[in-house]
């Protein structure tokens, strides 16, 4: 009797650590699995530091509500899981993007490289990612719908590319950590945006301290 009372407790407790994990196969130390892509939470720090020092200046600098560290987290994370998506979409389906189709403008290289010294490196890695998301949509909807994208059919071209890597990452049953407060859908709790926008939609009643971005020089 006491072995089957320990057995089921130990039935219980690795039933709840599933739960908490998701159904995906989730891993020590990541922030999101995706497929075989494994996201570590140390890149995830690393990146949202860079996400919240760079968002943090430009709301700064536009007089805006800069967001709170935490959304930008969850807003990392869900960029991942999408790009990973949108990745194994791409390589099933045999779209090949040239660099070239997502580089940053070399001005705003430049400009990122003067005013955040050594951070540009992780700001630059995260915008990229953001840029190689959307390149990727278009190219997905661009297939899907048959189409080639003009200024006319443009929305719409990115949301059938949208719908297509959703559908993948639903596919590929994702694992998030629960901390981040983004679903298995990459959907984030509370709102959504993109890194390549001036700011993270954040209530200051609800969150934290707003990100702080660097001092502006004369």
């Amino acid at each position: 009797m006491p072995r089957s009372v320990r057995t089921r407790r130990l039935i219980v407790a690795a039933a709840a650590t599933l739960a908490l994990a998701g159904c995906g196969a989730n891993h020590p130390g990541d922030a999101t699995v995706v497929g075989s892509a494994q996201f570590a939470m140390s890149d995830l720090d690393r990146l949202a530091d860079a996400g919240c020092l760079f968002l943090g200046t430009q709301a700064a600098a536009q007089g805006a509500q800069a967001p709170d560290p935490g959304s930008v987290r969850s807003l990392v994370a869900a960029q991942e899981m999408q790009l990973q998506a949108a990745r194994s979409l791409a390589a099933e389906d045999g779209i090949e993007l040239e660099p070239s189709a997502y580089a940053i403008d070399p001005a705003q290289v430049t400009q990122i490289d003067d005013t955040f010294g050594s951070d540009a490196d992780d700001i630059l890695e995260l915008l990229e990612k953001d840029y190689e998301n959307v390149a990727l949509r278009s190219a997905i909807g661009e297939q899907e719908l048959g189409v080639d994208t003009t200024a006319e059919n443009q929305q719409q071209v990115q949301q059938a590319g949208a719908e297509a890597v959703a559908a993948e990452l639903e596919r590929l049953d994702p694992a998030v950590d629960p901390r981040l407060g983004v679903s298995d859908s990459a959907e984030i709790v509370g709102g959504t945006g993109s890194l390549s926008v001036a700011q993270v939609a954040a209530d200051p009643a609800e969150t934290g301290e707003p990100c702080q971005g660097v001092e502006p020089t004369e």
